[in-house]
């Protein structure tokens, strides 16, 4: 089960295993529904120009899981750049979008993006949808995303807030 399974995006608070339940922010609610769209497609084989869980490339995929949410944001991960702020990697939060660059042999520059999923101990992990091995959580610890490491950028739907985790 997800980190974000035991939460409810039409309630107020996030069910726990403690007695205190903390309540929920409507933005942190938004930011639910997105991990939740987005954990939807693990396993969804990667397809250029897709975005269903047929098949789905990783702008489609962010596209769509921010979609799911009321977010427009546009198609390619290069002209994704710019709709949000950007922020260090160290104040990264779950919904942030991670941009990598020089990830295509063939074309230089931002081509691939991901969701920040969680933030512990100063490790990223995002999902994101992979060449290789479709729709997928990685970490930031691996030495291929430090790489092409670009930036990562919030969304003004998410700044200014805290998102609740375990």
């Amino acid at each position: 089960m997800s980190d974000f399974a035991s939460a409810s995006s039409d309630s107020l608070i996030v069910v726990s295993d403690s007695l205190a339940q903390p309540e929920l922010h409507w933005c942190d609610s938004m930011r639910i529904d997105l991990l939740v769209t987005a954990e939807s497609f693990l396993g969804t084989p990667y397809r250029y120009g897709g975005q269903s869980h047929e098949g789905i490339d990783c702008s489609g995929f962010v596209c769509t899981a921010y979609r799911a949410i009321g977010v427009e944001l546009p198609r390619s991960s290069v002209d994704m750049l710019g709709h949000g702020r950007e922020i260090l990697l160290e104040e990264a939060m779950p919904g942030d979008i991670l941009f990598f660059s020089n990830t295509n042999r063939r074309r230089k520059g931002v081509g691939h993006v991901g969701i920040v999923t969680k933030v512990e101990n100063g490790d990223v992990t995002f999902i994101h949808a992979s060449s290789s091995n479709g729709v997928r959580y990685d970490s930031m610890e691996m030495d291929y995303y430090k790489r092409h490491f670009y930036k990562v950028e919030r969304l003004p739907l998410f700044d200014d807030f805290t998102f609740l985790q375990d």
